[in-house]
């Protein structure tokens, strides 16, 4: 098995690359709408948000985590809690990179997400497990 085969199929792999792919998604989402459309970026990354998170609930549940014997009222009420946690951070953090640094969007949305990736990976484990 290749190095490569090795790490996806790892959990934290799964984690990673599915989550990329979910980020990838997220970008493109907030490019078009922020820079395309020229909307607000405020309430467009709260848009962005909520589409981050309503993905991020499937893949952890059924992609990376594949939980079968707990409650889907307790593992998304659990995900929900921390979710709302996890993007007030983001924001908080994108919007302060933006207005105080001025940073481009995308660099901006890439320098929150690596904060707050690893926390999330630890809690996350913690729900689903």
């Amino acid at each position: 098995m290749t190095l490569y085969r090795k790490f996806i199929s790892s959990l934290f792999g799964r984690f990673l690359f599915t989550g990329l792919i979910i980020r990838a998604i997220d970008f493109a989402l907030n490019f078009l709408l922020a820079e395309v459309f020229e909307l607000a970026i405020r309430p467009v990354y709260f848009l962005v948000m909520v589409v981050d998170f309503s993905l991020g609930y499937l893949n952890s549940r059924y992609v990376v985590f594949k939980t079968k014997n707990k409650s889907h009222k307790d593992t998304l009420t659990k995900f929900l809690i921390a979710g709302i946690g996890f993007r007030l951070l983001d924001w908080l953090i994108y919007v302060y990179i933006v207005e105080r640094f001025n940073l481009y969007i995308s660099i901006a949305q890439l320098v929150s997400m690596v904060f707050i990736v690893i926390i999330k990976f630890i809690v996350l484990k913690r729900i689903f497990k």
